[in-house]
């Protein structure tokens, strides 16, 4: 039981260090406006997302499922349960929000070269990103807390 416990912490680390370091990485790169710093930045959240971010989400739910057998299963809690449901609403908008603005603002900037401005639409769509991308990590929070608790 140990290493499923191992393998879902560190799988937690995975999902909330790349949620925050992506975000630092995004702030910092757009604030530079230099727009090769910009769509380099954004071709490694991508990948970092679909490396970490996806790969922690699913050895979250894995780990999560096997662990939580020793205590009745996920319905019989109402702290596993509400962990689950925490982390699908973060998964969510994670695939449903994130993902199509990250793909939007590469496809906006892919082509621009570094004579030419960033333009207005890539920043107002990184404001909506930070945005949703900090309460995907902060939907987390009372996960984690409830996982340590129990």
């Amino acid at each position: 039981m140990l290493i499923y416990i191992t393998l879902h912490i560190f799988s937690v680390c995975l999902f909330i260090g790349n949620s925050i370091i992506s975000a630092f990485w995004k702030i910092m790169a757009d604030r530079t406006k230099d727009i090769v710093v910009i769509q380099y930045a954004t071709k490694l959240i991508n990948l970092t997302d679909l490396l970490f971010t996806g790969t922690g989400t699913v050895l979250i739910a894995i780990s999560g499922q096997i662990i939580s057998e020793n205590y009745g299963g996920v319905l019989s809690n109402p702290w596993i349960l509400t962990s689950y449901i925490l982390l699908g609403c973060s998964a969510l908008i994670w695939l449903m929000v994130l993902i199509p603005i990250q793909l939007k603002q590469s496809k906006t900037i892919k082509h621009i070269t570094s004579n030419e401005p960033v333009p207005d639409q890539y920043y107002k769509l990184s404001l909506k990103w930070i945005i949703m991308r900090i309460i995907t990590a902060v939907v987390t929070f009372p996960a984690i807390y409830l996982m340590i608790n129990k």
